[in-house]
């Protein structure tokens, strides 16, 4: 099948030229994954994924693996499963993004990490790098989503950014059962899928702020304009 062909009940929403944004992924667990496949399954092509981890049992309730991929690495697993899913091939680095390594070229910086202080040594790359334009942050803990999309190169966005990266100590983890659902997982994944291509049609208001607690039904999002400085 063509791949035009494939995505032509949303061609008036995503053009198919406005597809060719550089994304870059860190973090190939349950919101990393997922994201990957929206991604892929939207028509986003050009994707690199970073992980050094490997498929556990206890990832099979949210994450996008196979009972067979377990004992493999992530991203090799991943790679599979998408090209499968949607005959997109993405770039899989089964390592961690370490400080000196460059990041491949990039448009839009995905952080799916569980790490505090790597989503903050990901941030500082997304500031000083000048090929990244956008980053974009999910968080999560069983029913409650956070995101945040911002410009890395705008000083309100940067401001405001900076003020939620707290300590990996500070944040609160909560019981091992209760850290992940799929229902949360896929709507961080489907949000972040919006949110790229909001940036890819150049869509005039951005959302730059999602807090979503499913456990009570409250939603809250905050909107700018690109042009706000």
């Amino acid at each position: 099948m063509d791949f035009k062909e494939r995505l032509v009940r949303q061609s008036e929403l995503i053009p198919f030229e406005k597809l060719d944004q550089k994304i870059t992924i860190v973090g190939a667990g349950a919101i990393g994954s997922f994201t990957s496949l929206s991604l892929a399954k939207v028509g986003f092509q050009h994707q690199t994924v970073f992980d050094p981890d490997h498929v556990d049992t206890a990832n099979m309730n949210c994450q996008f693996y196979r009972t067979a991929d377990i004992g493999k690495n992530k991203v090799e697993a991943l790679t599979e499963l998408v090209k499968d899913f949607t005959s997109v091939e993405i770039a899989a680095f089964p390592v961690p993004l370490m400080p000196k390594m460059q990041i491949p070229d990039t448009d839009i910086l995905i952080s799916a990490v569980d790490s505090m202080e790597v989503c903050k040594e990901l941030w500082e790359r997304a500031k000083a790098d000048r090929r990244v334009k956008w980053y974009i942050d999910g968080r999560m803990t069983g029913e409650f989503a956070l995101l945040y999309c911002m410009n890395p190169k705008l000083p309100k966005d940067i401001e405001a950014y900076e003020k939620t990266l707290y300590s990996t100590e500070q944040a609160h983890h909560g019981k091992c059962t209760e850290k992940a659902t799929m229902y949360c997982v896929n709507l961080i994944a489907g949000l972040m899928t919006k949110m790229v291509k909001d940036i890819a049609t150049e869509f005039p208001t951005y959302t730059r702020i999602i807090s979503w607690d499913l456990s009570h039904n409250s939603y809250m999002g905050f909107n700018k304009k690109e042009e706000e400085k």
